[in-house]
């Protein structure tokens, strides 16, 4: 029988030497925004890692392989903590409120309540029900 234990589906790695290139330019921008904002020896310390980050990429781009998948897995715990939370807060912010709003203006648009009726068809004015009307709609 076969195990009931969850798999992963492990993402695909972009290849080292782009990480290493993305990783350089954003130490490279963060580094000099900071040297700009007077703070020299951070600012400093990230132009050289960037400086490392893209030697590394152009000779030796195997042996940024495990800073790559490290990178991924954050990614996927971020992605995994995050999402919950904005579904959660689309759902409790945009749809809750719209739906109390809704029921204190006796508002069915699905027209759920039961009501004894003879038929449950919307009735249409005679415009509509012209077959012209179906021609040529777009």
């Amino acid at each position: 029988m076969e195990s009931m234990s969850k798999k992963t589906v492990q993402p695909e790695l972009p290849s080292n030497r782009l990480f290493g290139y993305f990783f350089a330019g954003i130490f490279v921008a963060v580094g000099t925004y900071l040297s700009i904002k007077s703070l020299f020896i951070a600012g400093t310390i990230l132009i050289l890692l960037a400086m490392a980050l893209a030697v590394t990429a152009v000779f030796k781009a195997d042996r940024l392989l495990p800073l790559n998948r490290l990178w991924m897995k954050f990614g996927a715990l971020l992605g995994i903590v995050v999402s919950p939370i904005v579904m959660g807060l689309i759902y409790f912010g945009l749809f809750t409120p719209m739906g109390i709003i809704m029921r204190l203006f006796k508002r069915d648009e699905l027209r759920l309540k039961i009501q004894s009726r003879r038929t449950y068809w919307k009735s249409r004015s005679r415009q509509i029900r012209d077959s012209s009307t179906f021609k040529k709609q777009f």
